[in-house]
């Protein structure tokens, strides 16, 4: 197998945007990081491909500080990526301390990363795909959206808290908190 790393995200994604999009659903957040590493969001960022003869097995990408996204797209060798792939990730010093990848995969990647390491590794959070067969109608609210400002700050930080509370997310310190929501303000990516 060959370890591939991509320096021009553009190439990146004109080699793992058919086999992503082939998933769509699944790999939606992958697609999204990558679309927001193209438009330039994130400073530093790694691209990875493991291949054999043309044939494309894996996806890997990671924007530190955020997990590493793992995409197993052959599963014909899937048992034996993770110990292809660690000593490389630990080899070209990748920062990383959570993985997002299928279940199963992700299990089979902590079981390769305690053997290659000798550290440990524990499910974090477990998440599910859901599909949207039918849509009812419903009343609509009354009232409009409008786009967030600094004065509604103390309650969307309030409600990030909550959200990291009620799905059972590690609680984010105070100073994080403030910092998503500044940018979230800054960005326009918040609404009442």
């Amino acid at each position: 197998m060959e370890w591939i790393e991509w320096k021009d995200p553009n190439h990146f994604a004109d080699r793992v945007m058919d086999a992503l999009l082939k998933e769509e659903a699944k790999n939606s957040l992958m697609i999204g990081v990558l679309n927001n590493v193209i438009q330039g969001v994130y400073e530093t960022f790694h691209q990875f491909t493991v291949e054999e003869n043309g044939e494309l097995f894996a996806i890997l990408q990671v924007t530190p500080p955020h997990p590493l996204h793992y995409i197993v797209v052959d599963t014909e060798r899937e048992d034996e990526l993770p110990a292809f792939i660690i000593p490389h990730l630990l080899e070209n010093e990748i920062s990383f301390i959570e993985v997002v990848s299928e279940r199963k995969q992700a299990e089979r990647f902590g079981k390769a990363w305690q053997e290659i390491t000798s550290g440990t590794s524990e499910m974090f959070m477990s998440q599910g795909l859901y599909r949207l067969d039918e849509v009812e109608d419903i009343e609509m609210a009354n009232g409009h959206m409008r786009k967030a400002t600094t004065a509604d700050q103390a309650q969307l930080e309030a409600w990030y808290s909550a959200f990291e509370a009620e799905s059972g997310l590690r609680s984010s310190p105070p100073e994080k908190v403030t910092k998503a929501i500044d940018t979230m303000l800054k960005n326009d990516d918040a609404v009442f």
